[in-house]
């Protein structure tokens, strides 16, 4: 079945539904993960997480939501231990919301330019792997129809130009010439696309 993409706040599921955890426990769960290191998360994690699919897809996303709370602006510039343990849980977090289902390679990529995770040439280098359909292929304004037939190449077109858009805004700090190149390709196309 294909389905058009939508923001969030129209998803079903658990970004769209309230969670059932107060604030404050997912708070203290994610001062807890911050202070722990990859292989005591992975282990925290197997004990706590609940094993209903739909539930434990909820309990990630709700991990994520506190821990990007916590995340300080330019996180990757910034060196203090504390704010790089932060960055890490992001990361591991990241990683687990993308692995139940509750962010999709795109949504996850965005995540992690918006909140600045990496530095800026992996941030882009990732956004520009997670465009799933070369400029030469991308669906646009001028080539696509939007109709049923063409819900996948909507769907890619819409997807290449979130992650081209996320890339564009780290642009100014990105160092490699290649990358700067691509992005600035993908701006171009930018105003085709669906």
């Amino acid at each position: 079945m294909l389905q058009l993409t939508a923001p969030a706040w129209f998803a079903p599921g658990p970004r769209g539904e309230p969670s059932p955890w107060s604030r404050e426990a997912v708070r203290d769960r994610v001062r807890h993960l911050i202070g722990l290191g990859e292989p005591e998360r992975e282990a925290w994690a197997r004990r706590r997480q609940p094993e209903a699919v739909d539930e434990a897809a909820r309990w990630w996303w709700s991990l994520w939501v506190g821990c990007r709370q916590r995340i300080p602006i330019g996180a990757v510039r910034n060196h203090d231990p504390d704010r790089v343990a932060v960055r890490e849980a992001g990361l591991w977090l990241l990683g687990k919301c993308e692995a139940a289902g509750v962010l999709d390679r795109t949504d996850a990529v965005c995540e992690l330019a918006r909140y600045e995770l990496l530095e800026p040439d992996a941030t882009v280098r990732a956004c520009l792997d997670a465009i799933a359909v070369s400029r030469a292929d991308v669906a646009s304004r001028d080539s696509t129809p939007y109709n049923r037939e063409n819900l996948e190449a909507v769907n890619l077109s819409r997807a290449a130009k979130r992650l081209s858009i996320a890339a564009g805004a780290l642009l100014p700090r990105v160092r490699d010439r290649a990358l700067r190149a691509e992005v600035d390709a993908w701006l171009k196309l930018r105003p085709r696309l669906m």
